[in-house]
């Protein structure tokens, strides 16, 4: 039995790799970005950005890329 799970598109804004993250993954993300103040007050939307396994750059949500 295979689960479903939720994927969100993520594309690094350095060398435009895309990689599929679960949502539980991306709320875990937004969690602990929230607990700090300084990132609450000037945040865009609530996808976080990750490290990109490739190149280490910015994984950023794809549609935030767009």
């Amino acid at each position: 039995m295979e689960i479903q799970r939720d994927m969100n598109k993520f594309q690094c804004i350095d060398c435009r790799y895309e990689e599929e993250v679960p949502g539980y993954v991306v709320e875990e993300f937004i969690w602990w970005e929230e607990m700090d103040e300084e990132y609450a007050k000037t945040k865009e939307n609530r996808m976080p950005t990750l490290i990109c396994p490739k190149c280490n750059g910015t994984l950023k949500s794809k549609k935030a890329v767009e």
